[in-house]
């Protein structure tokens, strides 16, 4: 687990760096390490700010190029 936290944070930079054009980055908040077996949830949070006229916006994170998103945030309609 250790091991795929310390790539997802490097990888969710790059791509939110380069991909989010909608979006500006304020704080990316994630734990250097895990243990392994370790029942305390770990945290992935990312403050964020966008603006508010964009009613379609859909935030979405995805680790290691997989097709479907380990996070996504619609806001209320």
């Amino acid at each position: 687990m250790k091991n795929h936290l310390c790539l997802l944070y490097p990888l969710v930079v790059l791509v939110l760096a380069d991909v989010c054009r909608a979006v500006t980055i304020r704080r990316l908040i994630v734990p250097r390490w895990v243990r392994n077996g370790s029942e305390t949830p770990a945290v992935l949070d990312c403050e964020y700010v966008y603006n508010e006229n964009d009613l379609k916006l859909v935030v979405k994170w995805f680790f290691n190029d997989g097709p479907e998103p380990v996070y996504q945030w619609i806001p209320e309609m």
